[in-house]
């Protein structure tokens, strides 16, 4: 299977005629996933090295907000590098805070740019599903998809589903369909099997100049014109 956007990447057939994504090349934008771990970051040298998005922390379970979140927003922003938010569910909670959690910390951050969630967030809101356990898959699911349909309805736009291939194709084979998927696989090409995603953590533990800390890397199924074209982006000369 192609990415989500499929014609965007190019695909390669094995012999069996079989069709595999491509690996990361020049063709596709760059990103970067960060949180409090990378602490202070110099965005202009972050821009500099090629990265055009930056999917962002914002929050994780009922009440604990990233304090670096606002901080990384508005200085992507002023370089030019498109954001998107993600929140870190706990099962051990009810989705309602969870996503009152995380609806007062966007809300506070688009408080301090242009009318509009387009202004400073323009990727999807994601919720990102970590460890998920086996003996409560059910009950995570659920309280899953209520965080994505509340926040959906809050903000009126779909949001995206961060995991990785296991929890993929263990955990989350009903229900979830219909969001764009932001895939976490560490390897060349992401197995054939692989749901449709249209974001990809390809790599980890990696280094980006402006970033003293470790950092994952990620990819955009499509150039930074596609990309800046399907989130209605249109002056930003990344």
């Amino acid at each position: 299977m192609a990415c989500r956007l499929g014609k965007i990447v190019r695909s390669f057939r094995k012999p069996s005629g079989q069709i595999l994504k491509a690996a990361p090349d020049k063709a596709q934008a760059k990103g970067i996933d960060v949180s409090d771990h990378q602490r202070d970051i110099n965005w202009p040298q972050v821009a500099a090295s090629g990265v055009s998005f930056a999917l962002i922390k914002a929050t994780e379970s009922v009440s604990i907000k990233d304090a670096y979140f606002q901080p990384n927003v508005l200085g992507a922003n002023e370089v030019g590098i498109l954001c998107g938010a993600y929140h870190l569910l706990h099962v051990s909670h009810p989705a309602k805070p969870q996503v009152t959690n995380f609806v007062d910390a966007v809300q506070a951050v688009l408080s301090k740019g242009p009318v509009g969630k387009s202004g400073l967030l323009h990727l999807p809101f994601t919720l990102d599903l970590e460890g998920v356990p086996t003996a409560q898959g059910a009950a995570y699911r659920s309280l899953a998809l209520e965080w994505l349909t509340s926040v959906q309805r809050a903000f009126g736009t779909v949001p995206m589903v961060y995991a990785n291939l296991n929890t993929w194709e263990t955990e989350l084979t009903s229900g979830f369909g219909n969001y764009p998927v932001w895939l976490a696989e560490y390897a060349a090409r992401p197995a054939p099997d692989a749901p449709q995603w249209e974001f990809w953590q390809h790599s980890t533990n990696e280094r980006v100049s402006g970033i003293a800390p470790e950092v994952d890397l990620d990819v955009y199924c499509g150039s930074v014109q596609q990309l800046k074209a399907q989130y209605g982006v249109q002056s930003r000369n990344l």
